[in-house]
């Protein structure tokens, strides 16, 4: 049985709505991203190291610019954690095959 290596991550803090319950607005919020081609240098790292399995999170993952281009430059199998308010039919159609559906 092949073990999955599996990695999340938080792409962003930003979010697109205000929850009381989260803690991303816990305090003061600064927006803080990596560019995409850093990104992709640490997500070629990990598949180097057996990775195969990655999760976006943020905040709100699909708020980070890059996101559906990230999505297609990997490899891996990936999920979203995200509250699904920014799904659009046209995203969903770009990214079908490549977001896992559990």
């Amino acid at each position: 049985m092949k073990r999955l290596l599996y990695h999340l991550i938080s792409l962003n803090n930003a979010c697109n709505l205000r929850c009381s319950h989260c803690y991303m607005y816990a305090g003061d919020i600064t927006i803080e991203e990596l560019p995409l081609s850093e990104w992709k240098h640490i997500l070629t790292d990990f598949s180097h190291h057996g990775f195969d399995t990655v999760t976006f999170s943020g905040g709100e993952p699909l708020l980070y610019p890059w996101f559906a281009e990230l999505c297609h430059s990997l490899g891996y199998t990936i999920s979203v954690l995200s509250n699904g308010l920014l799904w659009t039919e046209s995203l969903i159609e770009r990214l079908d095959g490549i977001i896992a559906q559990l």
